[in-house]
Parts: C-alpha cells; structure tokens; sequence
C-alpha cells in the first residue's frame, strides 16, 4: 500500500475506516471523545462569528451585482461533524431574522448545505438541523474529488464554501526526492507486533 491508499482505508473504508463506519467521537476527551473542534468547544459563538461574516458577504455580493435580487446565497461546508456548526449559523440567523428586515431578506435567500463522506454523520447532521427544512441539506460528498459530484458542478452555486479541519484528514502521497532529482512514493507496511497479537483473543 502507499500511505494514500492505507490512509484512505483506515478513515473511509466502510466497514472499518474511522469516519465511514462510525466510530469518530468528536467531543471532549472527559465525555469519552478522541478530539474536538472549535464548532463545538466555542458552540454557539463560533457558528454566530462566522454568520455574522456570511450576512456581510451576502450585502457586498449584493452591492456589486454578484449576487441578483431574490438569488439563492449557498454556505457549503465540507466535513460537518455533527452538524453543530451549522445549527448554530442557521439559528442565530433566523433569530437576527425575526427583528431585523434585511436579516430577513438574506436568511430567505440563505441555504445550508454539508457535503459528507460519511454515512453515519450525514445522519446526525440531518438530525441535528431537521427543523430548517428545505433551507438545510446534507450530500454524500468527498472534497478531494469535487469535480467527479453531480452537486458541484462549476458554476452551481453562489455564496461561501468553508471546512473546519479537513485538510487534515486527506488522504495524501508521501513522497521521497532524492538529491538526483529521482522521486519514489513511500509504501506503508502496516505492522502488528507478535506481543500485540498475542493479547488478542482467538475468536
């Protein structure tokens, strides 16, 4: 295996990659989580930051003619964990909405949408933003290939992509260049040590 190809499996593989097949637990190590992010350490206010920068994006795409009277303005996540995030934006939008008639124009106009690899937490974003309706949405999506989407195509959408921590979680390549200009890929042996192995049960 290349490191790509072993670390595509181990986070994506269905039956046993650590995102496809559920086992992530994102949250504080004390509540039995592996990590966490700021989503959902700094909740609500981090989803309120960044609404609050979607809203004057929305007015300038406005202001210069990007963006039509009545024109649908898409904030794309990639990675959306639990769906805290955009629970967080979509709600203190409708909250600025109810008192403020130009919030109101741009939460009409605003639709959320997740692009998830993972079956598991696609449905617990569902879950988690179920009373937005038809103004959230959740696509079996993978961000290394975007192109290869039926739902990003160039030119599909208008508005504001963002990821919290997801570079990190690609798949990639490690490369070895040597000093003649020659470069190798890195092939990854993943290795059970015999005192490991013999710690696990027989079944």
């Amino acid at each position: 295996l290349t490191f790509h190809e072993y670390m595509e499996q181990a986070l994506h593989h269905p039956d046993w990659g650590y995102y496809a097949s559920g086992t992530v637990r994102i949250d504080a190590a004390e509540n039995g989580g592996d990590f966490i992010t700021y989503p959902h350490i700094l909740a609500p206010a981090f989803g309120w930051m960044l609404i609050e920068q979607a809203y004057r994006m929305w007015q300038g795409m406005r202001r210069a003619g990007t963006l039509e009277e009545g024109e649908t303005f898409s904030i794309l996540e990639f990675g959306g964990g639990h769906g805290t995030m955009a629970y967080d934006m979509l709600s203190r939008a409708r909250q600025r909405a109810a008192t403020d008639e130009e919030w109101a124009q741009f939460y009409h106009a605003l639709r959320y949408m997740i692009g998830e690899r993972s079956p598991p937490l696609r449905e617990r974003q569902e879950a988690r933003n179920a009373e937005f309706g038809e103004k959230f949405s959740v696509v079996p999506a993978d961000a290394t290939g975007l192109l290869r989407s039926e739902h990003f195509t160039p030119g599909s959408m208008k508005g504001l992509v963002l990821s919290n921590e997801l570079l990190d979680t690609f798949p990639h390549h490690k490369l070895i260049v040597y000093p003649d200009g020659d470069v190798h890929v890195a092939l990854t042996l993943p290795i059970v040590s015999k005192a490991l192995l013999e710690e696990l049960p027989a079944d």
